[in-house]
């Protein structure tokens, strides 16, 4: 943390000699100054990343490209003791080594230290008893997409799924299929490898409704009325309100990466955060409300979120008779969004929510909300939306050089041509999203959402190489539980 703040002064410092205040900001507070504040800000962003990257021995960040291979990294094995869990073969009263692994990923939470790391193999999981959450209370690693003896990891060839079913609506608790609540300041939480899907446990309407051809399910019930869901749609049930993946106001660093969130019934990741928060390399699609909405949770200072080479796609209102929300991402209060490399697309209201004002005017003044080298997708109203009157002003992504509340706009551009996608698009959920009324929150097949990883290169979501595992030896010393 230290070393972050004097990183932080040493790039404000640099920042302020490469960038003299001009001549007119002295006799103008107007336009010059407005201009001149969004440099500065920009500057210090890049200064001090490129500063961390150096300290790291890594190098400055190239901000137009990210490469053509069309691969993403994952997460090594980082050091911590090492746990391991297999729904096919684990016992939760193993041991959780290699040999005799847990059965859940909430029993080697519970058991797990800080500082540990969880590795999971090929299979679908819930809370203990298949209960319908999943709660991460203190700085662990968890990796999945393993296979049955841990010698692989292929995260879409053997997949970690997190997918409920119809009966976990009635035992879920809290805001979130999976939480995050760890307090102490100064660790970190990783998730890397979990493929969550809403879709079985919503509820969908029982008279088939808004089912365009080609499309998998009927549109989603109001929230409160009952409706068909499961695998078959063949089993009553009522859409529990909640996030996929949920800040319980957590105080570590957060790292998401090689996940998908399908069917999300109330935003996809949602929150708020007191560190920084990177979300990296994942697919949303069909996701209710907004795929990330983080708010910071520190007075003194905002937190830092990175969204960057991510495939957003179909985002859907709150409320279809209302036609609110309906966003990739929301640049929230408390929070500085450095966004890039992403595709966002099919959004009802627009890609990217710019709508909300710090009540402190210098916080305002000072926060960072950078989009840049995004692709925009067939977002049919608009790119982003900006405060207005009684509705949001709706911007296209030609027009952000003059959207003042951008601090980076570079690079950006926008596509309505599905071909980019190389076949890895459902074009008849695309068809029912651009001419149907009745359509809303239709089932997103899951296989479907899984090829988007790498249909495009550099922009959203990359494939996932596969590794070949030398996996820690057992710990020693470790008592049986």
């Amino acid at each position: 943390m230290k070393t972050n703040r004097i990183l932080y002064i040493l790039s404000l410092c640099l920042a302020l000699g490469a960038f003299p205040q001009p001549v007119e900001a002295q006799n103008n507070a107007g336009e010059s100054v407005k201009k001149f504040g969004r440099r500065f800000r920009d500057a210090i962003a890049d200064t001090y990343h490129d500063a961390v990257s150096a300290i790291k021995g890594e190098p400055a960040a190239d901000r137009s490209s990210r490469g053509s291979d069309r691969t993403a990294r994952t997460t090594g094995i980082p050091s911590g003791e090492v746990y391991y869990v297999s729904i096919a073969d684990g016992s939760n009263r193993a041991e959780g080594t290699k040999e005799a692994p847990f059965k859940n990923i909430q029993k080697a939470l519970d058991v797990a230290p800080e500082g540990s790391v969880i590795l999971v193999s090929e299979g679908n999981y819930f809370g203990t008893l298949r209960s319908g959450n999943i709660n991460i209370e203190k700085p662990v690693t968890i990796l999945g997409g393993y296979n049955a003896d841990f010698t692989e990891r292929d995260v879409l060839k053997y997949r970690t799924t997190v997918c409920p079913s119809v009966e976990s609506n009635e035992t879920q608790s809290g805001k979130g299929t999976m939480q995050i609540r760890v307090r102490r300041a100064g660790t970190k939480v990783i998730v890397d490898g979990l493929l969550f899907d809403r879709g079985h446990s919503i509820a969908y309407d029982p008279t088939g409704e808004g089912k365009p051809d080609g499309v998998g399910s009927p549109r989603m019930q109001t929230l409160g009325e009952v409706g068909k869901g499961g695998e078959k749609l063949d089993q009553e049930t009522k859409t529990a309100q909640t996030a996929i993946l949920f800040l319980d106001n957590c105080q570590s660093e957060v790292e998401i990466r090689n996940c998908s969130f399908v069917n999300a019934p109330d935003c996809a990741i949602k929150g708020t955060a007191g560190a920084g928060v990177i979300i990296e390399n994942n697919v949303f699609a069909c996701i209710r409300k907004a795929a990330v909405e983080i708010s910071g949770s520190m007075i003194a200072r905002n937190s830092d979120i990175r969204f960057s080479n991510n495939t957003v796609l179909f985002v859907w209102p709150s409320d279809p008779e209302e036609g609110d929300l309906g966003f990739a991402y929301r640049f929230m209060n408390g929070a500085n969004s450095y966004l890039d490399h992403n595709i966002l697309g099919c959004c009802t209201l627009a890609a990217l929510d710019r709508c909300r004002v710090e009540t402190i005017k210098e916080k305002e003044t000072l926060k960072v909300t950078s989009a840049e080298y995004n692709l925009f997708f067939q977002n049919p109203l608009g790119d982003i939306a900006l405060p207005g009157g009684d509705r949001p002003l709706l911007v296209q992504v030609k027009e952000f050089e003059d959207v003042e509340q951008l601090t980076g706009v570079r690079g950006n551009r926008d596509t309505e041509d599905p071909a980019i996608f190389e076949g890895a698009l459902d074009e008849a959920y695309l068809a029912g999203f651009q001419t149907s009324e009745t359509m809303y929150m239709n089932r997103y097949d899951f296989e479907k959402a899984l090829a988007l990883f790498g249909a495009v290169e550099e922009y959203g979501a990359q494939a996932i190489r596969p590794e070949e595992v030398t996996a820690p030896a057992r710990r020693e010393g470790r008592k049986s539980r």
